[in-house]
């Protein structure tokens, strides 16, 4: 296996920098679901249905938001768009674990509509950085970053909530996701 093109596009700073950040930024959202399932369970003392409540609702706002957050970025640019979901994420990610189930539902709706977009703008910002030529190669190392993210996070989630807490974890992701979004702007 030919790893050159791989290197000569980590050798260029800011399209390293810009696939660290990304796969770092990915994490707090890939332990977020398994976090959110353990505090319902968990901490809440509810059962594995209503965590899967929570993260359908998390999912019907990502639906509808994903579309309004990638027409704000094509209208207001990428970062006045972005500024919402970072203090959404703050917002709603420090103050879900203090809340009951209805208003936790709640709360992962709005969570999902505002989740920093983070896959659009890291494919957006490789398709501006990096020539036509060498796009598929840096596509495919976002690509490896963010199974590398899936593995991480969920396993990153499930030790927040055994070793601390499920609400210290849940406010570690919320300002984990914030500063993702600050870096990517």
């Amino acid at each position: 296996m030919n790893f050159a093109s791989y290197r000569q596009l980590l050798s260029l700073g800011q399209v390293r920098r810009l696939l660290v950040i990304a796969m770092i930024a990915r994490i707090p959202h890939a332990a977020a679901g398994v976090l959110l399932t353990l505090h319902v369970v968990q901490t809440l003392h509810l059962s594995y249905a209503a965590a899967g409540t929570v993260a359908a609702a998390i999912t019907i706002g990502m639906a509808l938001g994903a579309p309004w957050r990638g027409r704000q970025v094509d209208v207001l640019g990428l970062r006045r768009a972005l500024i919402p979901s970072v203090i959404a994420e703050v917002a709603v990610w420090s103050v879900a674990p203090f809340l009951n189930y209805q208003l936790l539902v709640v709360a992962a709706v709005i969570g999902g509509l505002f989740a920093v977009p983070i896959f659009s703008v890291v494919r957006q910002a490789l398709g501006v950085m990096v020539p036509p030529e060498q796009r598929r190669t840096a596509y495919a190392l976002d690509s490896m970053g963010a199974e590398i993210t899936f593995m991480v996070g969920p396993a990153a989630g499930v030790v927040l909530a055994t070793t601390i807490h499920t609400v210290v974890g849940l406010v570690i992701i919320g300002v984990a996701s914030a500063l993702a979004g600050l870096l990517l702007m």
